[in-house]
Parts: structure tokens; C-alpha cells; sequence
């Protein structure tokens, strides 16, 4: 079926006026997109950020726990010694500005109840807490002492300027009766056996040293507890040391999502019931609620109100430490992203804002270009109808000087067109009737014809399709070739290849070449191949046991090789490549380099067989995999996750200790070395987990920059 010009010209038109509309409304959208990706990061940063200051500043009290601990075992602080008690405690005060208060409640253990409590003696119980008599630096600090006097406890209370470094005896004091030490829930729960040697992170509360004065001057902290059994057999104490929650509010207060001064966005902390513990304002008053102290806002803002409902606040948790959910207040869209305070009492960070804060000049500049666009559109068929006017025109003289020619009149005829190209094909066309008039003198009229309607003769080319590419190398192949005579190595590497080459072959694979002493592989085409990733798994396994039955006949007389092998599912051009006169049907692409790129990076692991995720994403229900690294190959910057492939699903014996590095991973990650170096030194004998392990041991000696995101990057090819 032929068309006219103006059908193609007109068709054209209309098409290109479609595409212009399509391709703004998916820059548009696209460009939406961009801009709510880059606020949700910037969203995120905000809160890894404010979260990280705030466990940092939890997390570094235990450093000072630690060490006060430590000079009890080291007898350097003597327990026996209610001097140097004080001393020590006095010490830790002082190196840490943060404290507020470091208390030591001791007795003498006898053992353990069936339940897990500590028996302690009747006798021998005693409490020594310092404290800053009231928040800054310049504030007296205080001792007090409860003993036993009789049949109770009496607290005496001494304080002095902190230009002295001991309280002396002549310091003011105070002498109270009050209950046993012993008897408080921050003796009694840390006292329990499950809990020995764990730290205990309590919630908001008011400081013991202030229960006294009114609630308006007492002290908001948070307090870790920590049992200390080891200094002698006999001697048990519970560590107590408190934190400003002040810190944690001016942290919060002083957060933001945007550098704007107009930012909208609010950071805020509240539990896992949606009650606030960092204020909205300052006048939000502090109240009791359940034994927790809790923000009472006065004015909560809309938004803020409907985050604290969202279902997204209860989704999270140590698992998925972040959820995001969206409302509508007004017609706005709002988010709310949550995030899981580690260590505290179930407390969220939250951010909430409104969605089109970064949409506004966008949606102005969509507008901008949509009338832009439009008049582009009629600029462009007035252009295209005069045109096609010009070309009508010309291509008629060519229609014209076809027909002579299929009519076999060739006699000259005189171009004229003002398009250079209309009139290079008539030029053209002339010169054919001078080729075609001087043959028809030399050979019959009917031999010409036959030339004239001659076939066309096959051009270069290729498509993109999707494949699974395959690449193989043997492990410290050129040193292994060096020890042995050339015909035994040419001989021993054509069985390998035989082997390989069968294996691959069972598995619907095609062999593009044979580079060295490796292979590149790949499936889905010429042909078809469903579930392509799937076969390449089963050919990479069918590849290692075929060659493993090899190595051990007894005709092969070379140490047994060890092959690497590399997989990877991608979009990549396949066709003839070539000169014209010489032809290779091949693949070529950046999929085929990563691929190769794959191959290589099993020396750093130790593994045999590496898959990118797109092989993973489809042969995971078929095979069992391990989450390997998070690696960026050489001449990459991107990086990607890799997977090694044990084997057939339910099939590996190695899946248990895959699983452990796995937790492992997820510890690395979470910059949690020391951890992940508890799980892997149980898996000595897993090449991976070794070198896992050697990151881990290098990060806790040289802790990563801030901006560190775990990703591996490879040396070399």
C-alpha cells in the first residue's frame, strides 16, 4: 500500500505535535518527580542526621560508664574506700559536661531467686550520688551519702563551688531519714541476672537528686543504668548516670530540612502512642502521663495533630527503622516520615511538611513552557506547509524522471529545484540515464532491464534486546601455564573447554567466543529464551560440577582449576557487527562490560559464581542466594548489589552460614562493626565472611567518613 506526501508530511505533523505534548507532560512529571524525590532525601538526611546527634549524644554516656567501670576492676577506685568512690565519680562528673548527675547504689550479693532477683545481704547496703546542684557549669556540685544508722537509711547531702576538685568535709550540708537504696526500680530491675552487663536506657524523667524541690526547678534527664558484679566476689552495685534532656530539644530545635529561612517542614520527637517529648514551642508545659513525662501542646498545629495519627507511626520499628505516610489538611498534601530512635524508649523522630513546597516555581515554569510549546507547534506547521509545498514541487520532477526511466527513455533532461537535495537526486537520475545510455551501446536492452531491477544487497545492524550474558575465567591461569609444556596445556584446556561448552549448551546458552582461557555466554538470543536468568544460573552450576568431574578422571593431569563466573541480565544491542565484507553476530553494550566486571570481582570474595541483582530479581525462587556487598566495579560509579548463587533452592549447605553474613551486612552497613565481627568470627571458614571481616576490623580502627555508605569499591578489573 503506498501514501501520498502529504499524508506522510500532514501524519508527521500531527505526530510530532503528539510527541512534543507527551514528551512535556513526561518531562513534567518526571521533573515532579525529581523534585518530590530530592525533598524526600533531603527529608531523610534531616532525620538521619538529628537521630545520629541524638544517639550520639545518648550513646557517648556508656563510653563514660565503661570507663568509671573499669577503674573499679582495676582497683584503681576502691569500693571499699567511700573517698575514693567519691573521687572517682567526681572525676567522671567533671570530664563529661554533659552529666548531670553519676550515682553508685551498692550492697553485698549472696546470689540469685529462681525468678532472676538479686539476694543481697541484710547489711552493707549504701548510695554515693554526685550532682551539679543546678544545670551549668558554674553550679556547686553536690555529694550525697545514704547509709544505714540503726533500723533505716539516713542521706547526707554536701555541696561546694566546682573550683574545689573534692567536696571537702566543710562544705554546707543536710542530713535526712530515707528508704533503702536498694528498694528503687533503678536497683531492683537492673539487679535482675538477665539483665548483667547490658545497659539500661530509661525514658524522660525527673532526676532523683531534685524529687525534692518543685516541679518547675527539677531537672528533665535521662538516665542509663548499668550492674557492675566484678569488682569482688562479694561486692554488687547498679551505676547510674543522668543526661540533660535539654540537649535533646536544643538538637531538635536547631534541626532543619531546608536551609530556607521559609521552610516549612517540622522536626519534632514523640513515642510510639503519639505523644510529644521535644516541645513545639516554648510554653508547651511538661505533664505525667503513665509514669512518663510527655509535651502537653498547647496549640498543636493541624498538621502536626494528623502525623501523630498516622498509621505510619506504629510501622515502625528495629526492622524498618523509617515509614513515611500522606495526608490531605485544606486540600494540601502533607508527609510525615517517621524514624526509630535506637536505645530509647520507643521514641520517633518526625519530619512533616507540606508536599508542594518544592512544586510551586516548578508548576510556574510547566505553564511557561506549555505556551512556549504551543507556539513552537504553529511555528512549526506553517514551516512544514510551506515546505511541503517546495518539496511537492521538486519531488514531482523526480516522479516525473522515474517514469521516463522506468519507460526506458533516457534522454537528458535539464534539474531545476531550489532544494540542493532535489536537485542532487535529479543530478543523480541524469547521471544513471548517462550510465544506462552508454550501456544499452555495448549490451542488449532486455540485459539492461535486468539490471535495472537488480536486488538489494544485506546492510550492518542490530537491536536491542534484553539478554542474561555469562563471563568465565580461570583463577591464576597464566601462572599455571607456565609449568607446563604447551601440548599438555592446549590439550588439558580443550577437555575444560568441552566440558564447559556441553554444560552451557544443556542450558539453551550460545558461546559468543572464547577469550583466552574464558567464555562469554549469553541467553535470549538468536532465538527466544523464556526465564533466560534461570537457565544461565542452572548452566553456571552444570558449568562447575561438570568441570569439578573432570579434574577428577584420570585423564586429566593438571591440578584441578578453579573457575570464576559472572552473571548479569540486561538490555543490550545485539546484531551483526563488522566490516561490510565481514560479519559477527555479537552483543555490545555496557550490560556486557558489567558482566565481565562481575567475573573479576569473585578474587576479592573468594566465590565462584557473582550475580547482579537482575539475575537475582529473576532466578530467586528458583535458586538460593547470598547478599554478597554493595560494590561499585571498575569504571563504574553507581553502585550495585551482588548476590553470589549457592545453588538450587533448598539444595546448599551453606545457606545457614549465607544468612549469618547476611546479618552481618546489614551490621556493616548500619556501621555497626563490632557486631558484625561477633557473627562472622563464628564463620572462619567462609572466604567471604574473612574478607568482611578485615573491612570491619580496618572501620573500627579508622572509622569511615560521615558520608560513608558501606559500598565496596574494586581496585581492578
Amino acid at each position: 500500500m503506498r501514501i501520498r506526501l502529504t499524508t506522510v508530511f500532514y501524519s508527521f505533523l500531527l505526530v510530532s505535535i503528539l510527541l512534543l505534548s507527551s514528551l512535556l507532560y513526561v518531562v513534567a512529571n518526571g521533573s515532579q518527580r525529581s523534585i518530590a524525590k530530592a525533598a524526600e532525601r533531603l527529608r531523610e538526611s534531616a532525620s538521619e542526621r538529628v537521630s545520629r546527634q541524638i544517639e550520639n549524644y545518648l550513646y557517648q554516656v556508656e563510653d563514660s560508664v565503661r570507663a568509671l567501670e573499669k577503674s573499679f576492676v582495676l582497683h584503681t577506685c576502691k569500693a571499699e574506700d567511700r573517698r575514693s568512690v567519691e573521687s572517682c565519680l567526681l572525676s567522671t562528673l567533671l570530664s563529661n559536661q554533659e552529666l548531670t548527675e553519676v550515682s553508685l547504689t551498692a550492697a553485698t550479693l549472696l546470689g540469685y531467686e529462681e525468678n532472676g532477683a538479686a539476694r543481697l545481704a541484710p547489711t552493707g547496703r549504701w548510695q554515693l550520688s554526685l550532682f551539679r546542684e543546678a544545670p551549668g557549669r558554674d553550679s556547686p556540685f553536690c555529694v550525697r551519702s545514704v547509709e544505714e544508722r540503726g533500723t533505716g537509711f539516713v542521706a547526707r547531702t554536701r555541696c561546694r563551688a566546682p573550683s574545689s576538685l573534692l567536696l571537702a568535709e566543710d562544705a554546707s550540708t543536710s542530713q535526712e531519714t530515707v528508704p533503702d537504696p536498694t528498694d528503687t526500680l533503678s536497683f531492683t530491675t537492673p539487679s535482675r541476672l538477665e539483665y548483667r552487663d547490658r545497659f539500661l536506657w530509661t525514658d524522660l524523667s525527673y532526676s532523683q537528686v531534685d524529687l525534692e524541690k518543685p516541679e518547675a526547678q527539677r531537672r528533665v534527664v535521662v538516665t542509663v543504668l548499668r550492674p557492675m558484679g566484678s569488682v569482688s566476689p562479694a561486692f554488687f552495685g547498679v551505676l547510674r548516670l543522668g543526661l540533660l534532656g535539654k540537649q535533646i530539644q536544643d538538637f531538635v530545635s536547631g534541626a532543619r530540612v531546608n536551609p530556607d529561612t521559609d521552610d516549612p517542614y517540622r522536626i519534632f520527637i514523640c513515642d510510639d502512642q503519639g505523644r510529644l517529648v521535644t516541645r513545639l514551642s516554648s510554653d508547651d508545659p511538661l505533664v505525667s502521663q503513665d509514669d512518663d513525662l510527655r509535651i502537653e501542646p498547647l496549640r498543636p498545629p493541624p498538621e502536626i495533630a494528623a502525623a501523630l495519627a498516622q498509621p505510619a507511626l506504629t510501622e515502625v520499628n528495629e526492622a524498618s527503622r523509617e515509614s513515611v505516610g500522606t495526608f490531605v489538611i485544606g486540600g494540601r498534601k502533607y508527609i510525615a516520615s517517621f524514624r526509630n530512635l535506637l536505645r530509647t524508649q520507643d521514641w520517633r523522630l518526625a519530619i512533616v511538611g507540606p508536599e508542594d513546597f518544592y512544586l510551586g516555581p516548578f508548576q510556574a515554569a510547566r505553564r511557561r513552557m506549555l505556551v512556549g510549546s504551543l507556539a513552537l507547534a504553529a511555528i512549526l506547521f506553517l514551516t512544514m506547509a510551506l515546505t511541503l509545498r517546495a518539496v511537492r514541487k521538486g519531488f514531482g520532477q523526480v516522479k516525473t524522471e522515474a517514469d521516463r526511466m522506468r519507460g526506458f527513455v533516457f534522454s537528458p533532461s535539464v534539474p531545476r529545484s531550489r532544494f540542493d537535495e532535489v536537485a542532487d537526486t535529479l543530478g543523480s537520475l541524469e547521471q544513471a540515464k548517462t550510465a544506462l545510455r552508454a550501456m544499452g551501446k555495448y549490451v542488449p536492452v532486455d540485459l539492461v532491464r535486468q539490471l535495472y531491477a537488480g536486488n538489494r544487497d544485506p546492510v550492518l545492524g542490530g537491536e536491542l534486546r534484553e539478554l542474561t550474558l555469562m563471563f568465565t575465567d580461570i583463577e591464576d591461569f597464566t601462572t599455571l601455564s607456565e609449568r607446563y609444556p604447551p601440548d599438555v596445556l592446549a590439550h588439558s584446556l580443550g577437555a575444560y573447554f568441552e566440558a564447559m561448552t556441553a554444560a552451557i549448551h544443556s542450558h539453551q546458552g550460545i558461546i559468543d567466543k572464547y577469550i583466552g582461557d574464558g567464555l562469554m555466554v549469553f541467553w535470549n538470543a538468536p532465538r527466544q529464551c523464556p526465564g533466560h536468568a534461570i537457565h544461565a544460573c542452572r548452566a553456571a552450576l552444570a558449568c562447575i560440577e561438570q568441570t569439578e568431574a573432570l579434574f577428577g578422571s584420570m585423564g586429566w593431569v593438571m591440578p584441578p582449576l578453579r573457575t570464576r563466573l559472572g552473571l548479569h541480565r540486561e538490555e543490550v544491542l545485539i546484531g551483526n557487527f563488522g566490516a561490510p565484507d565481514r560479519m559477527n553476530f555479537t552483543a555490545i553494550g555496557d550490560g556486557v562490560n558489567l558482566a565481565s566486571r562481575l567475573e573479576g570481582l569473585n578474587k576479592f570474595y573468594g566465590t565462584r559464581v557473582l550475580a547482579s541483582e537482575s539475575v537475582y530479581e529473576e532466578a530467586k525462587t528458583v535458586f538460593e542466594f547470598r547478599l554478597l556487598d554493595r560494590a561499585a566495579v571498575k569504571g563504574k560509579v553507581r553502585p550495585l548489589r551482588i548476590y553470589e548463587l549457592l545453588g538450587p533452592l533448598g539444595s546448599s549447605d551453606r545457606v545457614a552460614a549465607a544468612r549469618r553474613y547476611e546479618a552481618a551486612l546489614e551490621a556493616y552497613f548500619s556501621r555497626d562493626f563490632s557486631r558484625a565481627l561477633e557473627i562472622l568470627c563464628e564463620q572462619e571458614s567462609d572466604l567471604p565472611s574473612l574478607f568482611l571481616a578485615r573491612r570491619c576490623q580496618n572501620y573500627v580502627a579508622n572509622p569511615p567518613p560521615r558520608e560513608w555508605d558501606g559500598t565496596f569499591i574494586a581496585p581492578a578489573k
